[in-house]
């Protein structure tokens, strides 16, 4: 991913009324991106489903649903950044560029890309440099993910692996995946639905889980953890610094659990379940609070 140019372009962040923040989410939907929106491309009717894969440097993104058989890319007409389109190997290239030490401060750069609601179980590829990101009801197989500077709002139908990387940006997610990762540097995740395995880590950042999801593997180095689920199988939850709040939709003698807690207190302690259920909490320094609801 290209990262010459954000130590400049972060200044856009900054100034546009795209910003988000660690904790609220403060991403544009796609209906709110289009007043921004003064240009647009329009692919060929496309008689068969077509994988997307967007690329851009300075420009806040969101993928929606449209009807019809053509992809739509509307986006803000900027004289130093250029958007382009391409298909390739039955993949939909959209590409924005920016010259060199392009800084715009005169409002919202936006890219708005509408696929035909028609099309179910494709891959979503997005590689945001500086922007945020928007992914609307995604009826994509495959989403992944990666943003440099930038908060991210992701809703998916039915997916099957979902990857979500931010180096400085909250993350949330809304929806039904198998597999379910998220992995910020900076930044909050927020992740709610149903999904198989669910996997979150943050260097420094809050997580906030509510799903139904069979495996839970939840790490942070600095940061509060707090997860709501149902009879999980596993639950594996570790923090360097910061509380751990979880509430299980399960009972408790189901569950053999470890628990290593340096310093703080914690309300479980170790057992053998007699069921299969499985559960780790180690915690270095912050307090733990685990409550079955049966």
């Amino acid at each position: 991913m290209k990262k010459l140019l954000v130590f400049v372009l972060i200044v856009t962040l900054c100034v546009a009324t795209l910003a988000f923040t660690a904790c609220e989410e403060a991403v544009f939907t796609a209906k709110d991106m289009m007043v921004f929106c003064n240009d647009s491309i329009t692919t060929d009717p496309l008689q068969s489903m077509f994988n997307i894969d967007i690329d851009a440097d300075l420009y806040s993104v969101a993928f929606h649903n449209v009807p019809g058989d053509k992809v739509t890319i509307d986006f803000t007409q900027h004289e130093k950044c250029k958007v382009t389109k391409r298909i390739e190997n039955n993949t939909l290239y959209i590409e924005q560029t920016s010259q060199p030490l392009t800084v715009y401060v005169g409002g919202t750069l936006c890219l708005v890309v509408g696929i035909p609601e028609s099309w179910v179980g494709y891959n979503l590829v997005a590689d945001i440099s500086v922007g945020t990101l928007c992914i609307e009801n995604s009826k994509a197989s495959n989403i992944d993910v990666e943003i440099s500077t930038g908060g991210a709002v992701i809703t998916a139908e039915n997916a099957n692996n979902v990857t979500l990387e931010s180096d400085t940006g909250a993350i949330s997610f809304t929806g039904k995946a198998k597999v379910l990762e998220a992995d910020v540097d900076t930044g909050a995740v927020k992740l709610s639905g149903q999904a198989d395995k669910v996997i979150a880590h943050t260097d420094t950042g809050a997580i906030k889980v509510d799903m139904l999801a069979t495996n839970l593997e939840l790490s942070s180095n600095t940061g509060s953890i707090v997860f709501t689920v149902g009879n999980n199988k596993s639950i594996k939850v570790q923090n360097d610094t910061g509380s751990v709040r979880g509430t299980i939709d399960g009972v408790k003698s189901q569950y053999t659990i470890v628990v290593d807690v340096d310093t703080g207190s914690c309300n479980v302690q170790d057992q053998m379940g007699i069921g299969t259920n499985y559960m780790k909490i180690d915690v270095d320094t912050g307090s733990v609070k685990i409550t079955f609801k049966q």
